[in-house]
């Protein structure tokens, strides 16, 4: 039988997590021989390597790469050399899938052209019964939760690629490679999906490809570090890369004050500035995990704005005078 998906997993240094994964992965209501699975690697210290061989002395359909460089971006892309499928599902190590969920992909695909997929990505439903963050971080996938998003029209920036397939011609024809200019977390997605949009692609939700993810360490300070790292080494390469990026989204009123700013705008930047200041954000912090386990107080405006100052740190650290980053930096946080 001919294969007909391609699987790629980016992980590093999350074994155990890893190892739930490919083994839902082979419980899918296909049969093995009609997918693979290629785990991208960066030579995981945990043992990893191993665990991935073993697991393939049993089942025989998955492949292990090792990547010498440690960024998303560029294990995205081996994922998508190695791919011998027509179809490619992009996946992070820190999820877990049912049995439905390659043959949900696939068919999402029949009869359709130049359309890239987006599966749901949800919290597991006890984590967020159980804590306000991961409500909040639930709240802002697409599906249900976000019904202002038309599904069959997706905008770019909005893009899941940790839960995206699309057939692997295409994407290379017409897209190209994930850009590797991003070293540190975040936006790689954001530029991925506009050269889609750019080459007349559409972006749709398949919502019967659900992936839950299990958030390695996820914490409110965790996410903290995650947009203040975007903000500081990735938003300025995205900038560059993707024409007007910066007037696509609120973030806008977060960057740092232009000569083509309007007055009002101006108001605003340095309003918003003053208000996100360290004092506050730091109160604002100790309240919500205080808090977390307490439903009755779900506030989503102080997580926008408590990871809105996490952005603006990351905006005032920007160390270079052009507000572009050169320095490299791990993105998978212990």
């Amino acid at each position: 039988m001919a294969l007909r998906a391609s699987v790629t997993i980016a992980t590093w240094k999350r074994r155990e997590l890893l190892r739930k994964l490919v083994l839902a992965l082979e419980e899918q209501t296909i049969p093995w021989d009609e997918y693979e699975i290629i785990v991208c690697d960066s030579g995981s210290p945990d043992g990893t390597a191993e665990m991935v061989h073993t697991l393939s002395q049993s089942f025989g359909n998955i492949k292990y790469v090792d990547i010498p460089v440690n960024t998303l971006a560029a294990k995205r892309n081996a994922g998508i050399r190695r791919a011998s499928a027509p179809i490619a599902i992009f996946l992070d190590d820190d999820v877990l899938v049912d049995k439905h969920f390659i043959e949900a992909h696939l068919r999402a695909h029949v009869g359709r052209s130049k359309v890239v997929f987006c599966g749901q990505v949800r919290f597991p439903a006890d984590w967020v019964k159980s804590s306000n963050y991961f409500r909040f971080r639930d709240s802002r996938h697409l599906g249900a939760t976000r019904p202002e998003v038309n599904n069959r029209d997706i905008p770019f920036h909005l893009i899941v690629v940790m839960n995206l397939s699309f057939k692997r011609d295409e994407i290379l024809q017409s897209v190209g490679w994930v850009s590797e200019e991003f070293k540190s977390y975040g936006c790689e997605d954001y530029e991925f999906g506009y050269r889609m949009a750019e080459a007349g692609m559409k972006i749709e939700l398949a919502e019967d490809a659900i992936v839950y993810h299990y958030e390695a360490g996820g914490t409110i300070a965790q996410y903290m570090k995650k947009m203040y790292i975007a903000a500081r080494h990735s938003v300025p390469i995205l900038h560059r890369l993707v024409p007007d990026s910066v007037n696509r989204s609120a973030f806008r009123y977060l960057e740092p004050v232009s000569q083509v700013d309007a007055f009002g705008m101006i108001i605003c930047k340095r309003a918003l500035r003053i208000c996100t200041n360290r004092f506050f954000s730091k109160m604002i912090h100790a309240f919500l995990e205080k808090t977390d386990h307490f439903p009755w107080l779900y506030m989503p405006l102080l997580f926008r704005y408590l990871f809105a100052a996490a952005y603006v740190r990351g905006v005032e650290d920007r160390i270079m005078p052009d507000g572009y980053q050169t320095q490299e930096e791990r993105v998978w946080f212990d």
